[in-house]
């Protein structure tokens, strides 16, 4: 199992070539579409990537792309607030990857455009390999 510095590095070089740019521009705060400006095609391409990289399985309920990508949270928090669940608890159930300071910044951060951050997905790699 690989440590969070690991994933990231890994992570960092797979972005880099996939996205064409160079390595250094790749922090880990750094926003995956609204700075890198990757598109849903790459997004498709970066999970095949992590699932080749990390060998992480592909079914489902283990390897889910919408929750990698963070693709149905703006959904998701219309949903829940319009059913009138707490906010805070549905996105840490759902998003478990994700530690609570962080789902804290998602929500003050959501009006800014897409939330996704590099973090975000060593993180869940992070998260799913210790599952194995």
């Amino acid at each position: 199992m690989l440590n969070k510095k690991e994933i990231y590095i890994k992570l960092k070089e797979i972005i880099s070539d996939l996205l064409d740019i160079d390595i250094n521009v790749i922090s880990s705060d750094t926003y995956i579409i609204r700075e890198l400006e990757a598109e849903s095609i790459d997004l498709m391409e970066l999970a095949i990537d992590i699932k080749k990289e990390f060998t992480l399985a592909s079914n489902t309920s283990f390897f889910s792309s919408d929750i990698i990508f963070l693709k149905n949270l703006r959904t998701d928090i219309v949903r829940y607030k319009s059913e009138n669940k707490e906010l805070f608890f549905e996105l840490e159930k759902k998003y478990s990857h994700l530690s609570k300071e962080r789902i804290n910044d998602i929500l003050e951060d959501i009006s800014n455009g897409p939330v996704l951050k590099v973090s975000d997905i060593v993180d869940y790699i992070y998260a799913k390999q210790r599952q194995i």
